[in-house]
């Protein structure tokens, strides 16, 4: 059969086909599940850079008064923080914490972004803590935890980094960093900038990508970004961390399969069995 090419545009806006009914039905049902269930996230993040920390927690409305005090915007349990500004001797033109809580049937996620960040002065690493708390989904209570990370640097100095780990914290505690008691942890490899020309471009996974974690109630997950850049430096840095539901393993499946076309070739095969002549 010939495989087509798809172009999104104002008549097809979405690529791809659905080519099973029963997906489709899961599909919706999941998006369904989804817009039915209260955001009540509860995110947290702090920046600091040597002696200046800037931190916000909306789980309050307190919190978001005190957010937007110190350059954070935000609403109270809202899926997503924002920054602007200085941290220290860094400067951040766009970060932003973004979550699903309080999570889906398949994933719980949190993501930070922390684009064109320079270091005009000043010495140190910019760190970003990180957490989404009060997530109930997926529901467990066994999970996996996986995390990613990327770098790109659009002016380097050879040597600058960046480092990332995250945790899954069955307390349900937005501390970083630490996994309390029945936690997991994936750390990242180090991205390193070989300096300009080439200027260093870094994707990757956790290794190894998963690790088992168990909820008991609502839990947490964090992360801790690490950038280390040199004074007239320049980079986008990203920063996921996610609790998937696991996947069934595959001999359920082929197994069921299995018997199935057995039971259709034992019927197949009674019904192409000759019948008797009467005498």
């Amino acid at each position: 059969m010939h495989q087509g090419t798809c172009t999104q545009g104002p008549a097809t806006p979405f690529c791809g086909s659905f080519r099973s009914i029963p997906h489709f039905i899961l599909l919706i049902g999941t998006l369904a599940w989804t817009c039915a269930q209260p955001a009540h996230a509860s995110l947290f993040v702090s920046l600091s850079n040597n002696s200046t920390t800037l931190s916000c927690d909306n789980s309050t409305a307190g919190g978001v008064t005190s957010c937007g005090t110190l350059g954070f915007t935000t609403t109270l349990n809202s899926n997503s923080i924002g920054f602007t500004g200085s941290v220290g001797g860094y400067f951040v033109s766009n970060f932003n914490l973004g979550a699903n809580a309080p999570g889906t049937p398949v994933l719980g996620d949190a993501l930070d972004s922390v684009f064109n960040v320079q270091h005009p002065t000043g010495t140190g690493l910019l760190t970003v803590d990180f957490a989404t708390y009060n997530m109930s989904a997926p529901s467990g209570p066994g999970l996996l935890l996986s995390g990613a990370q990327t770098a790109a640097w659009t002016v380097s100095t050879a040597g600058d980094y960046q480092t990332f780990q995250v945790w899954a914290r069955p307390d349900n505690q937005p501390i970083v960093p630490g996994g309390g008691v029945g936690g997991a942890t994936l750390p990242m490899t180090t991205c390193t900038s070989p300096g300009a020309p080439p200027v260093l471009s870094c994707s990757q996974p956790a290794s190894p990508q998963t690790t088992p974690f168990t909820k008991t109630g609502n839990y947490a997950l964090t992360g801790q970004e690490i950038i280390s850049e040199a004074i007239g430096s320049q980079g986008n840095f990203t920063g996921q961390v996610d609790a998937l539901a696991p996947v069934p393993e595959p001999v359920t499946p082929i197994l069921l399969a299995g018997g199935l076309l057995g039971m259709a070739l034992m019927a197949r095969r009674k019904q192409a069995k000759p019948r008797a002549t009467a005498l």
